[in-house]
């Protein structure tokens, strides 16, 4: 069992005093401490399932918030594999803190097997529309891209690339990403990539529909 946050009303263990609100982070707390915490009589517990407040410095960068699914199926391709086709699942969220935070997870579209997945943070500068984008993928490759935010629309290009000394080759050395939301109120993300074999190439296009805001 994890408990994540919760909120508490209580007096002291005699029952005296002021009674007050505290917000309490039970992260990974262990079944077994939170069973002795809850044995106080006077204690009230709630699940805290309140919403932070949107930072505004990422306010421009709101429009890609939610969790959105694959549709239809995104499309993959690059000179040295083939064409493939994908699902996937991406988490935008923030925790009222000046950034997003990010997941994608592809899966197969026949199998359902988990497929390419990556999570990390989305940054803005204050007061301009410079963006950083940190990654980190399960192939082993941690990346950092940098780029500008111009009303929907999000273009992006690797500032470093690094990779575990195992990773597959050809390696990655470029990558360059672009997300938009369209007429439709769809989040498109188009990906291109140079590897050490060969040129920019586009690698990837999907588009998502938002299931939740």
């Amino acid at each position: 069992m994890v408990i994540c946050c919760a909120a508490l009303n209580c007096s002291n263990r005699q029952g005296k005093g002021p009674r007050g609100r505290v917000a309490v982070s039970f992260h990974r707390l262990p079944i077994a401490t939170f069973k002795k915490l809850v044995q106080f009589d006077t204690l009230r517990l709630f699940i805290y399932l309140e919403t932070a407040q949107l930072n505004p410095v990422i306010e421009p960068l709101s429009w890609m918030l939610g969790t959105w699914l694959s549709d239809p199926p995104g499309d993959g391709t690059f000179p040295s594999m083939k064409p493939f086709q994908y699902l996937e699942e991406v988490h935008i969220s923030h925790a009222g803190q000046p950034m997003l935070n990010f997941s994608f997870n592809a899966f197969h579209p026949d199998t359902k097997k988990p497929m390419h997945r990556e999570c990390g943070f989305i940054r803005i500068q204050p007061d301009t529309n410079k963006v950083a984008f940190i990654s980190a993928q399960n192939t082993g490759l941690v990346e950092v891209e940098e780029g500008e935010v111009n009303g929907q629309e999000l273009s992006i290009a690797s500032h470093s690339v690094a990779r575990i000394s195992f990773a597959k080759k050809p390696h990655v050395e470029q990558i360059t990403r672009k997300f938009r939301l369209n007429s439709e109120g769809k989040l498109e993300q188009t990906v291109s990539m140079s590897t050490t074999t060969q040129p920019m190439t586009q690698h990837l296009h999907i588009t998502y529909k938002k299931v939740i805001p």
